[in-house]
């Protein structure tokens, strides 16, 4: 069942057979998977996540990264924090989620030199039933040691840019 699109892709939701978990896969769209820049923003994002060991960051379970055919697998979460503040009313609850997003930046802006995720927006940040929140989406992120995207390229929302990204144009780690 299709879950999510947006403009690089679709997520599906699907379940192997005989088995009981469910998981999300992303699949690119052809004309990002043509992209010789996009597909490898897309490997190094996968590289990244599969390999990285936090419980507030995206586990890829396993990944294409091809031309002509780019898919990604990871765990499925029922909820996105765009639909959990819609309801959630407890202000602990509420508290707790900013200290679990603020764990994932932390922990991401010291990793690799530093990363900047720069697309954090509540569809990006995955809620499972137990309340415990997983950043995703590290397609336009800035990795400190890769030349695939510049801190001064606009890649995300402008609605959810950092301040210093409007007045300037640069991203930056919040230690700068």
């Amino acid at each position: 069942e299709q879950i999510d699109k947006g403009g690089n892709g679709t997520v599906w939701k699907a379940k192997a057979l005989g088995d009981s978990c469910a998981v999300a896969i992303k699949v690119l769209n052809n004309d990002v998977n043509e992209n010789d820049e996009k597909l490898a923003r897309f490997k190094h994002e996968c590289e990244f996540c599969k390999n990285t060991n936090h419980r507030h960051i995206v586990k890829i379970l396993d990944y294409v990264a091809e031309k002509g055919k780019a898919y990604c697998v990871m765990p499925y979460y029922p909820k996105t924090l765009r639909t959990v503040v819609k309801t959630e009313n407890d202000s602990f609850v509420l508290l707790d989620y900013i200290i679990q997003l603020s764990e994932a930046i932390r922990f991401i802006h010291h990793q690799d030199g530093g990363i900047i995720h720069r697309d954090l927006k509540p569809e990006n940040i995955l809620v499972d039933s137990d309340n415990t929140l997983t950043l995703t989406d590290f397609g336009i992120a800035h990795f400190e040691n890769s030349t695939e995207t510049g801190k001064r390229e606009w890649l995300g929302n402008r609605r959810y840019a950092a301040p210093e990204q409007l007045a300037t144009d640069e991203v930056t780690r919040s230690e700068e």
